[in-house]
C-alpha cells in the first residue's frame, strides 16, 4: 500500500521547474471550436496544433465560399 502523495509546491525540487516557462506567452487557440490553452512560441503562434490551424482555415473558406454565394 502506498503512502498519500504529498503536493505541497514547497517541496518541489527546482528540477521540476521549466526555465522556459513563460506565463504571458500563455494564449487561447484562436480556433473558434478549440479555445485550448497553450504557450505561444512567438507571436505569430496562434493555434495550439496545426491540425487547428487547417480547421479554423477551412472555416474561413467556406464562411467565404457561401456569402459570394448567397451575393449572387
Amino acid at each position: 500500500m502506498r503512502g498519500a502523495i504529498d503536493d505541497d509546491p514547497d517541496d518541489w525540487d527546482d528540477a521540476d521547474r521549466d526555465d522556459d516557462f513563460d506565463p504571458d506567452r500563455i494564449m487561447e487557440c484562436a480556433y473558434w471550436r478549440c479555445g485550448e490553452l497553450f504557450e505561444a512560441k512567438s507571436t505569430n503562434h496562434i493555434f495550439c496544433r496545426k491540425a487547428c490551424r487547417s480547421r479554423q482555415r477551412k472555416w474561413e473558406r467556406s464562411v467565404h465560399r457561401n456569402a459570394r454565394r448567397k451575393r449572387g
